[in-house]
């Protein structure tokens, strides 16, 4: 059988320099295994891996090297909601490894399939995230040379992908725990999963933030709304909800930065496309108002926590947050693009580019007020400017703030962060035209 690779073991890459896979031709003893595997792999919630093929039970078996140690303090606290998803994540489990897909049509056809895929507007060499329900596309996905991952809750049917195409790569585990470090994507397709999670909110959330901007994000089931309802009646714990209604998917993403492109709802096909949107328009918390670009405000620059230099390499300018607008403040916390200026003698004073954090920072124990931290795309000769004044003009919005496992996944997301940014503010001339704004000759 093809190897199953570490992201479909549900672990995190970062902890493990080595993962070795051992095949069993018999029925496993899995409290042997489970003796066997590191302490690491429970704490990080692995369950016993495991996937039949031809008759037979393949177990991975993975070895962990050292973890080494950081500096940073990481917050590996479980909240009660993080506990009754992993609960719930077990329970689909073993549902779904004893049943396979048993809500997805094997037998859809080549037009309905390449169909959903145009709604996701995929191109060669995009990377796309698959999840549950869509395994049918995964086929023609690889055959049009784009980069395929799929998250999905069992083992059992992660590995029969894995055998038709061991280039897939593949998440155990529910989508909203994928990690940050194997985003972002160009189009996510959901199948049916609003109707299987806790909160469609939340789903949707996560979906964006692991999505680069004007991805789309697709929801779909071809025998319909009506379709999937009937199998809810079925399998009412499984099913939690129907499929949304138009009005009802608006109210969903009311607070989330998306926008509905397309809905078709007839007894045949359940199709909605969402697209993730990175500047006019983003909806406030309470969904009653929103805010638009640009933004602009001026500040002290004030010590943090002396992160960003120090142990990530990316200095940031922390801003105080008394002498910022409210309106800036209130944005939806994550992370922006625009321009930037420190306004302090012997320093250029030009604007450059720049991206901003606004958040708790809630990968770190230490996580509270809320902060505002500018990384500013150029090299100072002095990156001492603190107490000196910065200008900021906010152009649009990259993605939500997220919670990284470690640091190396944190500045990786960085990093992509810092390119987005670059490319939209490179090929757009209205938003390079701000570089030049009146604002930063004041």
């Amino acid at each position: 059988m093809a190897s199953l690779r570490c992201a479909s073991l549900g672990i995190p890459s970062e902890y493990f320099d080595l993962l070795q896979l051992r095949r069993l031709s018999f029925k496993p003893d899995f409290t042997k295994i489970r003796s066997q595997a590191p302490k690491c792999l429970k704490v990080l919630g692995a369950r016993s891996l495991r996937s039949k093929t031809a008759g037979h039970c393949s177990v991975a078996v993975a070895r962990a090297a050292e973890i080494s140690e950081t500096s940073m303090s990481v917050s590996c606290e479980k909240d009660e909601e993080e506990v009754e998803l992993e609960h719930r994540n077990e329970f689909l489990e073993a549902f779904f490894d004893r049943r396979g897909e048993p809500f997805e049509d094997q037998g859809l056809d080549t037009s309905c399939v390449r169909g959903i895929i145009a709604a996701g507007s995929v191109k060669s060499g995009d990377s796309v995230l698959v999840g549950p329900g869509c395994s049918t596309l995964v086929p023609e996905l690889r055959k049009q040379l784009v980069n395929v991952m799929v998250a999905h809750w069992s083992l059992e049917v992660l590995a029969n992908l894995k055998e038709m195409d061991d280039e897939v790569r593949c998440w155990q585990g529910d989508l909203q725990q994928l990690p940050a470090s194997t985003a972002p994507f160009n189009a996510v397709f959901l199948g049916y999963s609003l109707a299987v999670c806790y909160s469609p909110v939340k789903l949707l959330e996560a979906a964006a933030s692991r999505c680069s901007p004007s991805a789309k994000v697709v929801i779909s089931y071809s025998q319909g709304r009506d379709g999937l309802t009937r199998h809810r009646q079925k399998y009412p714990h499984i099913l939690l909800c129907d499929l949304p209604e138009e009005k009802d998917l608006r109210s969903l993403i009311s607070t989330l930065p998306l926008e509905l492109r397309s809905f078709t709802n007839d007894p045949n096909s359940y199709l909605a496309t969402l697209e993730v949107t990175s500047s006019k328009k983003i909806a406030m918390a309470d969904g009653d108002f929103g805010v638009e670009f640009p933004l602009y405000a001026t500040g002290k620059v004030v010590y943090g926590f002396g992160r960003g230099s120090k142990q990530m390499g990316i200095p940031t300018a922390n801003l105080n947050p008394e002498d910022l607008p409210q309106e800036l403040l209130a944005l939806p916390k994550g992370v922006y693009y625009g321009w930037a200026q420190v306004r302090a003698p012997g320093l250029d004073t030009r604007s450059h580019m720049m991206v901003m954090n606004i958040g708790n920072r809630p990968t770190f124990a230490d996580s509270g007020a809320v902060t505002l931290e500018v990384h500013i795309l150029h090299d100072y000769e002095s990156a001492d400017f603190y107490g000196e004044e910065a200008a900021i003009v906010v152009l649009g919005f990259i993605r939500l703030e997220m919670k990284f496992k470690s640091l190396d996944e944190l500045v990786g997301r960085i990093l992509e962060d810092i390119a987005t940014a670059k490319s939209i503010l490179s090929s757009d001339e209205v938003l390079q035209s701000y570089q030049s704004d009146p604002f930063f000759a004041s």
